[in-house]
């Protein structure tokens, strides 16, 4: 069920129960799916919408680390950290038992997606790991709106304007172009 698409025709707390819930069951199920939470790890964090979700979600014994945007030098939430270089060295002096958890939305991924193709450059494989990785920006702004939460992400580039006016116009456009790049991560690398 989408997000937007929830009757808010009820009363308000069972509406705002209702979007949380669907929010949090697609959470859970793509971090089940992926196997990457273990017990006594610790979590790396650098937005507040993500803290605020893993607070909500994860109940192993884990250690959360709020890191800064400037700590790993970015400078906005949107495809460009695939390519940030301080991540990707943060992420190779990580150990084993730790993770980092960046704010990339499904637009995201669609977004270096569609970008790779434009390019004619092949996608090297991301080990790059987000809650909302199967959360559209319109869904993760209502949330943000019903819990007075600041949405960090950035859609000033084309590229968004272009997956939104896909969306509009061919409704599901977007999980249908994460699937694709899930099936070419898994069987063409």
């Amino acid at each position: 069920m989408d997000i937007l698409q929830i009757n808010s025709n009820n009363n308000k707390n069972q509406y705002d129960k209702q979007l949380i819930n669907l929010i949090e069951k697609r959470i859970r199920k793509n971090l089940r799916s992926k196997d990457i939470l273990k017990k006594d790890q610790t979590i790396y964090v650098i937005d507040p919408l993500t803290m605020f979700f893993l607070e909500r979600i994860v109940t192993l014994p884990v250690n959360i680390v709020r890191l800064s945007k400037k700590e790993l030098n970015i400078k906005e939430y949107n495809y460009t950290i695939f390519t940030n270089k301080e991540v990707k060295l943060f992420r190779k002096k990580m150990k084993k038992n730790e993770i980092l958890f960046l704010p990339l939305l499904l637009d995201d991924y669609c977004a270096l997606f569609l970008q790779s193709h434009f390019a004619d450059q092949q996608i090297k494989k991301q080990a790059l790991h987000s809650l909302f990785e199967t959360i559209t920006y319109e869904e993760i702004k209502v949330i943000a709106e019903k819990f007075k939460l600041k949405v960090p992400f950035n859609r000033k580039d084309d590229l968004y304007q272009l997956l939104d006016a896909l969306e509009a116009k061919f409704n599901g456009t977007k999980h249908a172009l994460y699937n694709s790049l899930q099936f070419y991560n898994k069987n063409l690398i």
